[in-house]
């Protein structure tokens, strides 16, 4: 059986015998602190002796404060001032469960100060044991003149089906501004108010201007304006999105899954880079098109040209037969490189 190791005086000792293979813990009385040391100890049998773990029976643990420093009326959200005019917020209070050492302050300003340009202050509190808790205030100053217009960057609109549907701008945001303290700010107009997607709109994109006001406050009256553009994506297989042509007429038909196989035939007198009269290119859902992998040259219907050249061709035999037909083969071969010609 083990000895009583003893109790740190802020501890309490948790153990329910001290036979052999029995455990021991310790837990502090003070809150925030945690004993230092491993969790439990175990009455072990060495060396014709029973004794405690990890050397309980020569070193107490003792109670080491974990808690960091609590504060007050730490204004996390960002706060607005105006350019020029006096800034109020709140400087933080700091407690402990044991007791606060320093608190010290990192930025320049201070509650009653005029402030030009946004400000930064950070209030950090330590205490005797090593623990710190940190609260950071930031200040935005803005100019009174204008209320802050919010729009989106830009809205894409993607077209599935041909069936013309209408959106109404308004639904994609819930406020087209910022709040300005000291400051009612309302929507004063969204022109155009909606839009209309339809196929001929892919790749086509429009402007939306947004229009906001002071309706109270010191600068009532004031308005400022924000603009996006919208932009019309094909998110299916349309017969528009394929290249246009000039020289060529298209069929289109529905493929499996949601695709489209168009056909397309040159006009009299004209064919593609390869020779080919027709052309079939294929699309897959949602709207990718096969025409990306194919030749430059075989996408367009080229003009059948009438060559005038004259090739004069010179044949040197240099053995002892002449029965090769040497020029019959490369006028062969020169009619094969030029496909578009006659």
């Amino acid at each position: 059986m083990c000895m009583d190791p003893g109790t740190p005086g802020d501890a309490k000792q948790i153990a329910s015998s001290y036979e052999i293979d029995a455990t021991l813990s310790y837990a502090c009385t003070r809150t925030g602190f945690k004993p230092t040391g491993p969790e439990n100890y175990t009455c072990e049998y060495n060396n014709n002796a029973a004794v405690w773990s990890d050397n309980l029976d020569n070193v107490l643990p003792t109670c080491e404060d974990i808690q960091k420093p609590i504060y007050n009326a730490c204004q996390a959200e960002r706060q607005t001032a105006f350019k020029m005019q006096y800034a109020y917020f709140n400087v933080p209070t700091f407690s402990d469960n044991f007791a606060i050492k320093s608190v010290y302050t990192i930025g320049f300003a201070s509650p009653g100060d005029v402030l030009t340009s946004d400000e930064e202050v950070t209030y950090t509190a330590n205490d005797f044991n090593g623990n710190s808790a940190t609260c950071s205030i930031y200040i935005v100053v803005s100019e009174r003149a204008k209320p802050m217009a919010d729009c989106p960057s830009k809205k894409i609109i993607s077209v599935v089906d041909r069936i013309e549907t209408v959106y109404y701008v308004s639904d994609w945001k819930t406020q087209f501004y910022q709040e300005v303290d000291a400051h009612t700010t309302e929507l004063l107009s969204i022109v155009p108010e909606s839009v209309t997607s339809y196929v001929s709109k892919i790749g086509a994109s429009e402007e939306i201007v947004v229009t906001i006001g002071f309706t109270d406050g010191a600068n009532v009256g004031e308005e400022a304006q924000c603009k996006f553009r919208v932009f019309y994506e094909a998110d299916a297989c349309f017969e528009e999105c394929l290249f246009s042509d000039s020289f060529a007429t298209t069929d289109c038909v529905d493929a499996a899954g949601g695709g489209l196989e168009c056909t397309r035939t040159c006009s009299d007198g004209y064919v593609f880079g390869n020779g080919g009269t027709s052309k079939t290119f294929i699309c897959s859902s949602p709207n990718t098109w096969d025409f990306d992998k194919a030749d430059p040259t075989d996408r367009y219907c080229l003009l059948i040209q009438n060559a005038d050249d004259t090739i004069d061709v010179q044949v040197f035999y240099n053995y002892d037969f002449l029965n090769h037909n040497c020029f019959g083969n490369f006028f062969n071969k020169v009619i094969g490189e030029l496909s578009t010609f006659e």
